[in-house]
């Protein structure tokens, strides 16, 4: 618990390499590039035109198929063991019209992918590949390298995957790889429920059954798992996933008779770290309506700079259902409903962690509030915001403190039972600013801010422009008075179309005000959408923060810096 982001990213160089966790592309340029010409679905069609199930399977055999290749068909590639492959897709939407026949020779179906190939389309809205529930789009398989290369989707969108009943992985399924998924949508997929009853497969947007997978600057969303767990992501046989500047939403899964989890992404026996990201508008039969952590395993999740929002779950744990390791840090946990049939049998509108006596949570500088537990009127359970035993490091703010062991109001910092004045949500990923008088603002002490920035989380900032609270602002409402459990209207919204900013300045990074800063640290992410054209060269710029000697390390996005933030995300 509370191992560091960088630490975790730097556990994860051996597998993944280095190119999946700093951002840099040229590692991945590839020696040779194959162009898909046309839409059609075709495995193997000599007519001079290279399809995208045949660029797969150029790329599989390395014997060229058609005119996938600078040769002639049937000859091999001029390419050695080192050498990259990259298949290059054009806009528009290919649609795979071969109805699977539960073959992976990426004959039929889904395509199968057997060997370590970028596939790059034109953009995240221009390439779009249709499964057209004939089977799931992709399937990467057991995929290793010699130089630790991963399998990279970049650019494009999977939608209407629909694999054979009782298969996993709606839209793509990952099975024991190395994967990275940049700038890439899976969407409308989901996993059929079985004809005779019982459970069905899982995953309804992607599975992820061992291995390595990096998920960057992607949206997983409107995504079904019936009858199964993990409406957006499982995560399953131990597999290590990072998801970072990326959007969880509105995905389900669901059962008519039973309890399943994680209605964004449920991890069954994984490592999962979730930095600078949204998952809001999911939603469960069972429990864990936005993510879901544990079961019979041991398994671990890491939340930082993130929002959980607007999820929602039969059982409890609208937000976040917990039954082993789990780390928060900087995180929005509002308008989450557990309970949601109001049949009395969950809690934890917010965050629920399991009495089991296996679960552990740790807790610091997080902003838990406006959630709901709509267990019936006279229930003698009803956990608004948090149910259960945490273990606070800090900062935390909690609307409603009723089911809540281990935050204190007015020990380390934390405050229980006080607003913390949030905005509507705003940014892709979203988040939730904060209002002015927000008792998030400027929380931490400065010498406490470096033990904050340099544990989980890369991107504290000292505040640049921000007040110190007055006693008035800080006084209302009181820090006392137990809240209302009448929550506040949810907003009716959605990100896509929400502003893109939130107010404030945004000081140069040469400016004193970052290199002289001596206000405390608030306690809010960095969730500014990157700007156009910006590449991803995260952690550039470090020099500018040497001066400030109080904390170390910062993100810069070429020259380019968001406010510096506050508590929550």
């Amino acid at each position: 618990m509370g191992i560091g982001w960088n630490r975790l990213r730097l556990a994860r160089l051996g597998a993944l390499g280095a190119l999946v966790l700093t951002g840099s592309s040229s590692a991945l340029a590839a020696d040779l590039t194959i162009v898909v010409t046309s839409i059609a679905d075709e495995a193997s069609d000599v007519n001079d035109l290279c399809t995208l199930r045949e660029a797969l399977s150029t790329v599989n055999s390395l014997v060229q198929v058609d005119s996938c290749g600078p040769g002639a068909a049937g000859s091999p590639l001029p390419v050695g063991p080192l050498d990259g492959l990259t298949i290059q897709i054009p806009a528009g939407t290919y649609v795979l019209g071969v109805p699977g026949t539960s073959e992976d020779l990426n004959a039929s179906g889904d395509l199968d992918v057997r060997r370590t190939v970028t596939i790059s389309g034109a953009g995240i809205d221009q390439t779009v590949i249709d499964g057209a529930q004939n089977d799931r789009v992709l399937e990467v398989h057991s995929v290793t390298s010699l130089l630790g290369r991963p399998v990279v989707l970049r650019g494009l969108t999977l939608r209407s995957g629909r694999p054979p009943i009782e298969q996993n992985g709606g839209c793509l399924r990952s099975k024991s790889s190395l994967l990275l998924l940049e700038r890439t949508r899976i969407a409308e997929c989901d996993t059929p429920e079985p004809v005779f009853g019982g459970f069905g497969g899982l995953g309804g947007g992607i599975s992820i059954e061992g291995g390595a997978v990096t998920i960057r600057r992607s949206e997983i969303v409107d995504n079904t798992a019936f009858q199964g767990s993990g409406g957006g992501i499982l995560v399953a046989e131990s597999a290590a996933v990072d998801i970072v500047d990326s959007t969880i939403a509105r995905n389900r899964a669901l059962i008519q008779n039973g309890f399943v989890s994680g209605g964004g992404l449920s991890n069954f026996d994984g490592t999962v770290n979730i930095l600078g990201s949204a998952v809001i508008d999911n939603e469960v039969t069972g429990s864990g309506g936005g993510l879901a952590n544990g079961g019979i395993l041991a398994r671990t999740m890491n939340v930082m700079n993130s929002t959980i929002a607007r999820n929602s779950a039969t059982g409890g744990g609208g937000g976040i259902n917990n039954t082993r390791d789990l780390s928060l840090t900087n995180v929005t946990i509002t308008e989450n409903v557990a309970d949601s049939n109001g049949d009395d049998d969950g809690d934890g509108g917010g965050l629920r962690v399991s009495a089991s006596g296996f679960a552990s949570a740790v807790l610091k500088a997080n902003v838990i509030a406006w959630n709901q537990d709509d267990s019936p009127v006279g229930s003698t359970s009803i956990r608004p915001d948090v149910s259960g035993t945490v273990n606070s490091a800090g900062f935390n703010i909690v609307l409603d403190g009723e089911g809540l062991s281990g935050i204190v109001d007015g020990v380390l910092s934390d405050r229980v039972g006080v607003d913390p004045l949030l905005d509507l949500p705003t940014g892709s990923p979203e988040h939730y600013p904060l209002l002015p008088g927000s008792v998030a603002i400027d929380q931490i002490p400065r010498p406490v801010c470096v033990a904050v920035s340099t544990g989980a989380n890369t991107l504290w900032r000292p505040v640049p422009a921000s007040r110190p609270i007055s006693a008035e602002s800080a006084a209302a409402p009181s820090a006392r008075s137990a809240p209302s459990r009448i929550a506040r209207p949810k907003s009716s919204s959605t990100a896509g179309s929400r502003a893109t900013t939130r107010p404030g300045h945004r000081p140069s990074p040469d400016s004193p005000a970052w290199l002289l800063q001596s206000r405390p640290c608030s306690v809010q992410a960095d969730k500014r959408p990157w700007p156009p054209g910006a590449s991803d060269r995260v952690e550039r710029l470090r020099a500018c923060c040497a001066p400030v000697a109080a904390w170390a390390g910062c993100v810069a996005r070429d020259g380019w810096r968001p406010p510096a933030a506050s508590v929550g995300s």
